[in-house]
């Protein structure tokens, strides 16, 4: 197999989603450059044939309807350190002065939308979540500033849903990309601690159970008391209304009078 057919062929495994590029090659990194290669030039003459007055870019207010542009995630990395991010964004997250509008209270806010986009790459709204609105914020485990973004630096979760305002295709998108950075090293992350029981590993160790150096203490039973709270008769009309039975009623007040008659 030469070289021109190996280049078409790493084209097609790419279109379809596979990387096979070590079975048959000797030198799969340069396979990957040569047809990363291919697919931009590719994507750059399909931009060029649309008609920029169909692109739902930044400028536009109103994108229904319109194709949402689509960037490589180099694109977006150079973003993220650019003036224009800092000038639109300042030091808050992409995702923090976004405000949804929707009925009923502030904290309990709705899912959101399932997708900003169609299928067919156009906005179905004029109003799409923090990604989806800017077309410079590419999700991928490579743009590491972007998915710094959506953990929480406390304990390492992902942000949720409702919190951060983004469609249920992008929330999916983010946390699996958030997994593949971790697994490829590109975000540190801590390591669950685990308990292991070294009594199945030694005969001698004592039990997990019950530790043999710590005795059990005795319990002390609980002594009485009386209840601090005092009693006091409670007015019931219904049991005891006022023109029912007034000899039998404790809170009827009789009249005063200075001599009996």
């Amino acid at each position: 197999m030469n070289s021109k057919e190996k280049r078409s062929l790493a084209y097609l495994l790419q279109l379809c989603g596979y990387d096979f590029g070590a079975l048959f090659c000797d030198h799969p990194i340069q396979l990957s450059l040569i047809s990363s290669a291919t697919t931009e030039e590719q994507t750059q003459s399909e931009d060029a044939a649309i008609d920029p007055n169909d692109l739902g870019t930044n400028l536009v207010a109103k994108r229904k309807g319109l194709l949402r542009p689509i960037h490589s995630w180099s694109t977006s990395v150079r973003y993220l350190d650019s003036d224009t991010y800092k000038q639109t964004y300042g030091n808050s997250r992409v995702w923090e002065l976004y405000r949804r509008n929707f009925k009923g209270p502030m904290h309990m806010p709705p899912r959101t939308r399932n997708n900003c986009v169609n299928p067919d790459g156009r906005f179905k709204t004029n109003f799409p979540c923090p990604i989806c609105r800017d077309e410079y914020l590419v999700v991928d485990y490579r743009n590491v500033k972007l998915l710094e973004q959506f953990i929480i630096p406390q304990t390492g979760d992902v942000v949720e849903c409702r919190k951060c305002s983004v469609c249920e295709v992008q929330y999916l998108r983010i946390c699996v990309e958030i997994q593949k950075a971790k697994d490829r090293g590109y975000i540190t992350f801590t390591v669950p601690f685990r308990k292991y029981d070294y009594s199945s590993y030694y005969p001698w160790w004592p039990s997990e159970n019950k530790c043999e150096s710590v005795e059990d203490e005795e319990e002390f039973d609980m002594l009485e008391r009386r209840s601090p709270y005092k009693i006091y008769p409670v007015h019931h009309p219904d049991t005891f209304p006022d023109s029912m039975r007034p000899g039998l009623n404790p809170f009827k007040v009789a009249p005063y009078r200075r001599s009996k008659r």
